[in-house]
């Protein structure tokens, strides 16, 4: 992939200070438990962007933080390596997910704070970017804004679209723009609160999504693994082992990867795989030393399996 033919990726989406708490041992509820605490660069927009950027996609975020409280001075410090092209919209306060993890690595509990970004990302000040997102050649959403924004942002994009779900109180705001989407990743009870359902077969979910609109379908499915769907049909991979995994961002990267390998013609679900283990592998929301090389060979040992 050269740089002169590469696609053009806007990501327009969160960008947060993850505050993860590692608790030592099985948590105790209404006590104070043992844990190891640790700051990330978060939020699902600017995680996947991370991601594409460090595999050398020109990619940029349009996001919303603060830069002048102490979360939103912290990220521009962590960000500056990395050399991501970010439109930054003012922000009353950055936004902060915290989040409780158990003994094995995995997420108990988690909260965001994420009313002020919501509210920074209107319509209004979206509209300074209209002509830029006109440009891309790909656009990703997220479900951190109102329906009325992302309507705004289907009829101004008019290339193929791809969203993430967020979490079971959020994917709702999808619904408007199901129809209009080309791809769209979310878990097992995100699908069921997006279809109203209290029950499914995960196939039977993904079959009932592409009807609604969006071909190409990422679910993961917790320790049973995943699913893809897309136009080479429905198929279904195995959790992926790794030793003291940390599955904070793992999620994101599984996305980012898919896309990465539909970008560059290569296996996409290899890719998508490929990715994830790598983050897993990290306490990080992305990991700190990826880089085009490190997926490759990450690549080449899932294409060899």
């Amino acid at each position: 992939m050269s740089k002169s033919n590469a696609k053009k990726i806007g990501i327009i989406g969160a960008i947060n200070v993850d505050e993860i708490a590692f608790i030592d041992n099985e948590i105790i509820p209404y006590d104070s438990n043992n844990a190891t605490r640790h700051l990330s660069v978060g939020g699902v927009g600017a995680n996947i962007a991370r991601n594409l950027n460090k595999l050398q996609h020109p990619t940029t975020l349009i996001t919303a933080f603060s830069s002048s409280d102490i979360e939103g001075l912290w990220l521009i410090e962590q960000l500056k390596k990395e050399k991501l092209d970010i439109k930054n919209i003012a922000c009353e306060k950055t936004s902060k997910f915290i989040a409780f993890c158990d003994q094995h690595n995995d997420l108990h509990l988690a909260i965001n704070d994420m009313k002020a970004f919501e509210n920074a990302m209107s319509i209004a000040k979206l509209s300074a970017y209209q002509a830029q997102i006109k440009a891309f050649d790909v656009l990703i959403v997220d479900a951190n804004f109102s329906q009325a924004v992302l309507l705004y942002l289907i009829k101004e994009f008019p290339g193929p679209i791809y969203a993430e779900a967020i979490s079971k109180t959020k994917v709702s705001r999808l619904k408007p723009i199901l129809s209009k989407l080309q791809g769209l990743k979310l878990n097992e009870q995100e699908a069921l609160s997006l279809l109203d359902k209290s029950e499914g077969s995960p196939k039977m979910l993904i079959t009932e999504l592409q009807t609604l609109g969006p071909k190409e379908i990422l679910l993961t499915i917790g320790s049973k693994g995943a699913i893809i769907a897309d136009e080479t049909g429905i198929k279904t991979y195995p959790s992926i082992t790794v030793k003291n995994a940390h599955t904070i961002g793992a999620g994101d990267a599984f996305f980012a990867g898919y896309l990465h390998g539909k970008l560059t013609d290569q296996a996409k679900a290899l890719s998508a795989l490929a990715l994830a283990k790598i983050t897993l592998e990290t306490k990080e929301s992305v990991h700190p030393k990826l880089s085009l090389s490190l997926f490759n060979q990450t690549y080449k040992e899932f294409n060899h399996e």
